[in-house]
């Protein structure tokens, strides 16, 4: 099972393993989720999900949002920021996702998410460009 974990904001406070396997969710801004790659790959948990803040209908968030109190990655930046957590994070560390998805219906942005294949065709074709690899940056030692 996943053991909860506690988050703030690119600094990880607690985590217990208590012999499981855990698995921690990076969702934040550009900054943030760099910072955060970074401390996970000295955490090393089992396996990592990123993706995209999703601003949903009837939230706070939504609210937030259409205030202008923050703005949102576009495709382009999300795609630059998870190359590069994929090259600072371990090699072995297994990503389960690069990418998700809101609800269509309750999604009001940013609404690329919807569309997967495209997303993560586009992280593939910039590691290409890059000539990159999942943990080319990596500084630390392997589980295996």
């Amino acid at each position: 099972g996943e053991v909860a974990i506690i988050s703030s904001w690119g600094k990880i406070t607690r985590i217990d393993r208590a012999g499981l396997n855990f698995k921690i969710p990076i969702v934040q801004t550009q900054e943030m989720m760099i910072e955060t790659a970074r401390q996970i790959s000295i955490y090393k948990p089992d396996a990592i999900k990123i993706h995209m803040l999703h601003i949903i209908k009837d939230t706070k968030m939504e609210e937030m949002y259409r205030n202008n109190e923050f703005t949102l990655m576009t495709l382009e930046e999300y795609v630059e920021t998870v190359v590069d957590q994929l090259e600072i994070l371990p090699p072995d560390m297994i990503i389960e996702r690069v990418t998700g998805d809101g609800m269509a219906k309750d999604l009001i942005a940013p609404l690329w998410t919807i569309k997967k294949t495209i997303v993560a065709n586009e992280i593939d074709k910039l590691m290409v460009k890059r000539d990159t690899w999942q943990g080319k940056k990596y500084g630390g030692s392997c589980n295996g």
